[in-house]
C-alpha cells in the first residue's frame, strides 16, 4: 500500500515535469507573436504620422493656430 501511494506520487512528478516542458515552447512562441505584433503596428503608427508631417490635409492643426481655408466671396 505504501509503495502504491509513493509511485502514485512519483508519476505526478514525472507527469507535472513533462508538461511543463511541453509549454516551454508555447509560451515562448506566443511572447514572439505578440512582440512582432506590436512592432507591425507601432511601425504603421510611425508611416501615419510621417505621411501626415509630409503631406499635411487642408484645415491640419499646426502649433496653436488652426488654418483654415476659406471659400471665395462674390
Amino acid at each position: 500500500m505504501v509503495d502504491d501511494v509513493a509511485d502514485e506520487k512519483s508519476e505526478r512528478e514525472r507527469e507535472g515535469q513533462q508538461h511543463a516542458r511541453a509549454m516551454r515552447f508555447p509560451i515562448v512562441m506566443f511572447d514572439e507573436i505578440q512582440a512582432h505584433a506590436e512592432r507591425n503596428r507601432a511601425q504603421s503608427v510611425q508611416k501615419r504620422v510621417e505621411g501626415r508631417q509630409e503631406h499635411p490635409s487642408p484645415g491640419e492643426v499646426s502649433g496653436r493656430t488652426m488654418h483654415v481655408e476659406q471659400p471665395e466671396q462674390e
